[in-house]
């Protein structure tokens, strides 16, 4: 006879069975496609790793969406303690963090690593439909808005019915718009998901994702056998979906807001991003570093990516006569360091060159050493056993297509599977305090064919990304909180006309207030901005302008979208 135990009780004797074990490694992930990028999300410190294919995937190329510029990321931290104790945490293609918080002693548990490990994401279109239901009614409920109404915000009424587990009380977790500043989250009164940086006003892109995970694990063993840092790390990744910045649409961007929840400072600490490029057929993928603009970038060393079948080996699709570069920017934060390692595989090189085995290992590399604790050198591969040989901080620091600068392009490096770690000195992190590092991945392709070793547009572009962060992403484009889906309705309620313009054009309005307008040339230029209200009817005189195209950017109590105007003379 075969006895069947009630759903609640079998729930609850597997998590007291769960909460008697260390936490296992967060592996949830989800994919985000808002744009040209497609891109797996991890939980647990790794992101764009999909198992044994890459994680990252540009789609402008047609019929390519198969083919890969990144295949595996994720964050490292190190620092020592009050006793000179070395704490490190780092993801690896086997290690990782642990999912969940930690509650203001530095612990948790394994029933609150199980229930977190999971990753949650928000939609512009949601979050508008939301909106728009709640303004309209009858009032949303959770069930069509699961979303919004299940986001982990502080203080959410509705999380414990749709998670089946409560949040932390008072901590603070995924960002949200809070419409009437009570510092709880409730859909209800409003509120909404949105990315919020340090310093900056909050936003709602395309798409967001978010996850929060630690490297305490309630007694379990570090994957990579060190003592944990006691960190909360906060993870949100988002991406636009604009027409008019090719740049913006084959770009991804992560933020980790790392809190040292221990009771006490940790010193010397660095903040790393590790990552293996794969531009493609990885055989032929060179790397290097821009310094003084705070970003690492891969680029192919020949003319063709893989060879003239468009294959390479194991039969891995490529670029053939365009492959991209990809970058990685630090937006916020100095590109301290850059070193980069080869796989153990690759015997010839000396070991202190190759992937980390122990937590020294990791601690260096993130200090801009090799692996020994022995100092880069500047010229050829960057170690040398000559005492008189000049220290560096940063590998391959110059553009590729010059000759006569330091680049594997131009030292003719044979071919080694490379990981790379750039970081960020951050010194002392006190209890309770946070370090915030927000990145930018982007793909940048070429208009023509490539010529090898050859960066193309890539700082041009890096400069147009770093310029919309810098502006808040204001100056772009913006998606709060209308959609794509809402805009026809909202679009018939706010006119240009005429348009083309010579002279002048007239923002008319029927029945909506606009707040404030900016106008944007494609170049992003502020051409004009008008912080008063608008009421019915606005005229403005386009007799000075060159003739192009510009970007109409208005903002209003339901939100902020574009419009072009044509201005033809």
């Amino acid at each position: 006879m075969k006895f069947f135990l009630p759903q609640f009780f079998l729930l609850i004797f597997c998590n007291q069975k769960i909460a008697a074990q260390p936490c296992a490694t967060g592996n949830a992930k989800t994919e985000i496609y808002a744009n040209n990028i497609r891109a797996t999300i991890n939980q647990g410190g790794k992101f764009f790793s999909n198992g044994n294919s890459p994680g990252f995937f540009p789609t402008t190329k047609s019929g390519a969406n198969n083919i890969g510029t990144v295949f595996s990321a994720g964050l490292w931290l190190g620092g020592v303690d009050l006793g000179g104790n070395l704490k490190i945490s780092a993801t690896t293609y086997k290690a990782g963090f642990f999912a969940g918080n930690l509650d203001f002693q530095g612990t948790t548990n394994a029933s609150n690593c199980s229930n977190w490990n999971k990753i949650f994401t928000a939609k512009s279109d949601q979050i508008a439909g939301f909106l728009s239901a709640l303004q309209l009614g009858p009032q949303p409920v959770a069930t069509d808005f699961p979303e919004i109404f299940g986001w982990p915000g502080t203080g959410n009424p509705h999380f414990s019915a749709l998670a089946g587990f409560d949040l932390p009380a008072n901590n603070s977790l995924a960002p949200f718009f809070d419409k009437n500043g009570d510092a709880k989250y409730d859909p209800l009164d409003g509120d909404f998901p949105v990315v919020q940086l340090k310093g900056k006003k909050p936003f709602v892109p395309a798409e967001i994702a978010w996850c929060v995970f630690n490297d305490d694990g309630a007694g379990a063993k570090s994957p990579i056998d060190a003592l944990p840092t006691k960190s909360e790390v906060q993870m949100t990744v988002w991406a636009f979906n604009c027409d008019d910045q090719k740049v913006l649409q084959n770009s991804v961007f992560v933020s980790h807001k790392i809190i040292n929840r221990a009771a006490v400072p940790l010193d010397s600490v660095s903040v790393g991003i590790w990552m293996d490029y794969d531009l493609g057929c990885g055989g032929d993928d060179l790397i290097g570093c821009n310094p003084s603009k705070n970003f690492v970038f891969a680029y192919n060393q020949d003319i063709t990516d893989g060879d003239s079948s468009d294959k390479c080996a194991g039969g891995v699709p490529t670029f053939g006569k365009r492959p991209p570069t990809q970058t990685t920017i630090f937006l916020d934060k100095n590109l301290d360091k850059f070193v980069s390692f080869g796989n153990r595989d690759f015997q010839d090189s000396p070991v202190a060159m190759l992937d980390p085995l122990e937590p020294a290992h990791f601690f260096h590399f993130l200090n801009g050493r090799w692996n020994s604790g022995k100092l880069l050198t500047f010229g050829g591969v960057g170690y040398s056993l000559d005492s008189s040989a000049i220290p560096t901080t940063h590998l391959f620091p110059d553009d590729p297509a010059d000759p006569n600068a330091w680049s594997l392009c131009a030292i003719h490096a044979p071919f080694c599977d490379r990981r790379n770690m750039a970081s960020d000195f951050v010194g002392k992190l006190r209890p309770g305090e946070d370090h915030e590092l927000n990145t930018a991945w982007a793909t940048h392709f070429q208009e023509t064919d490539y010529l090898g070793c050859d960066l193309g547009n890539t700082i041009a572009e890096v400069d147009i990304i770093q310029s919309a962060f810098d502006e808040n992403f204001a100056k772009m484009c913006s998606e709060v909180p209308v959609s794509d889906k809402n805009r026809p309705d909202f679009e018939n309620k706010i006119s240009l006309l005429p348009n083309p313009a010579s002279q002048s054009f007239q923002i008319f309005s029927n029945g909506i207030s606009i707040l404030e307008t900016r106008i944007f040339g494609l170049d992003g230029r502020l051409v004009l901005e008008d912080l008063k209200p608008i009421f019915g009817k606005k005229e403005v005189p386009v007799l000075a302008w060159p003739s192009g195209i510009y970007i109409i950017q208005i903002a209003t109590e339901q939100g902020v979208f574009s419009k072009k105007l044509i201005v033809n003379r």
